[in-house]
């Protein structure tokens, strides 16, 4: 009974000569390399195929033959074809379109159509062409004739034909303002290729050439960006500075209305005195808000604060917590004073440097004529 109620053990499936272990291990055991369940389908199988494809009867199909009306040689080929499509022509014969190509009687040529450098012969074997090939211009070009005609270049042949078409359009709708269609501009067409075949031969070296510039070009506008950014800035330091020396000269009641609208106007980054959020707050909140600049400026400030002897949390009475906010501003506009006075500095510097150098070229120049001169004078005698 034990005997029987154990499970009969599996032998192990050994791994083929050759194989390697990962590709075997893909394959499983031998239970797992049964053949899946096929899943029982709910169809009914071949014995209501109607049901499926629909009760109409098959068509039937014949071998006919048929005409290409875009072909001219009247050629006949077979095809197979359904027995109620009565059509004759081939259903492909509508996608063969063909252009209208231009004509012109001797009237229209002698009146407007004559252009220096083509005669009649060149503008007949130009139409010649387009009508054999239907307005295919670089083939048109392979084809032209250069030993009875001369050489001609494509945008030649297209100058020519479109400005016949040009003409004519213009002489049938006279009464019109305007013709239909434009004028070729063969300069144009000219240039553009030049343009094109000059870029697609560049070399290496050019190309990287050209990206240096563009990158060169690119931080010269940054760089611009920046010295206008640091001229505005200057620009506001100094009318702020100009406002607070008139303000000076005014009463404190005048000094207290007036410098503060002004302030907020020109320094935006000062501290603003503005309600904190609604509710119960500490008025040492006030001495803790954050200037409107960056890190490095607010621990510069601090760091000023802490040489000057003043804490970083005083007592936040009601007069020392503004006293305390405006000798921030205080000290952060001339911090920004200080650096717009180190850029006109530096400024100072190149411009000098740049009129030492053209001093110099000038002189050099003034020598180098001089001595032109003097050789000149002693060629001549």
């Amino acid at each position: 009974m034990e005997r029987s109620s154990k499970k009969k053990r599996t032998e192990p499936v050994k791994r083929p000569t050759g194989m390697h272990r990962e590709v075997f291990a893909l394959l499983g055991t031998a239970k797992d390399l049964d053949p899946p369940p096929l899943q029982k389908s709910n169809d009914k199988g071949l014995r209501h195929m109607k049901q499926l494809f629909g009760n109409r009867k098959v068509r039937s199909w014949q071998w006919k033959p048929f005409k290409n009306s875009a072909r001219s040689d009247n050629l006949s080929l077979l095809h197979w074809k359904r027995c109620d499509d009565i059509s004759t022509d081939y259903p492909f014969a509508k996608y063969s379109v063909k252009r209208e190509i231009l004509k012109y009687t001797d009237e229209q040529y002698n009146g407007v159509l004559q252009q220096p450098g083509w005669t009649r012969a060149n503008t007949d074997h130009l139409i010649d062409l387009a009508n054999r090939f239907d307005l295919r211009f670089v083939v048109m070009q392979d084809r032209w004739d250069k030993q009875i005609h001369g050489a001609r270049s494509v945008e030649d042949l297209k100058d020519r034909y479109y400005s016949i078409q040009y003409r004519l359009d213009k002489l049938r709708d006279s009464e019109s303002e305007k013709p239909k269609r434009p004028l070729y501009d063969a300069d144009h067409e000219r240039l553009r290729k030049e343009q094109l075949e000059k870029l697609y031969s560049r070399t290496r070296e050019e190309v990287e050439e050209e990206e240096y510039l563009i990158e060169e070009l690119r931080k010269i506008e940054i760089r611009r960006k920046e010295r206008e950014k640091k001229q505005q800035d200057l620009q506001r330091l100094i009318k702020a500075a100009d406002q607070l020396t008139e303000t000076g000269s005014s009463n404190k009641k005048k000094k207290a209305s007036t410098t503060k609208k002004k302030e907020e106007e020109t320094r935006s980054w000062r501290i603003q005195d503005k309600p904190l959020n609604a509710g119960v707050s500490l008025r040492s909140a006030k001495t803790k808000q954050a200037l409107q600049v960056g890190l490095k400026k607010s621990k510069l400030v601090e760091q000023i604060l802490t040489q000057l002897g003043v804490g970083v949390s005083p007592m936040p009475t009601e007069e020392i917590t503004g006293q305390y906010n405006e000798l921030r501003n205080d000290i952060l506009f001339l911090l920004e004073l200080k650096i717009a006075q180190e850029t006109l500095q530096f400024d100072i510097q190149a411009l000098k440097h740049r009129k030492e150098t053209l001093v110099g070229d000038q002189a050099s120049a003034q020598r180098t004529r001089q001595k032109t001169k003097k050789i000149c004078s002693q060629i001549q005698i």
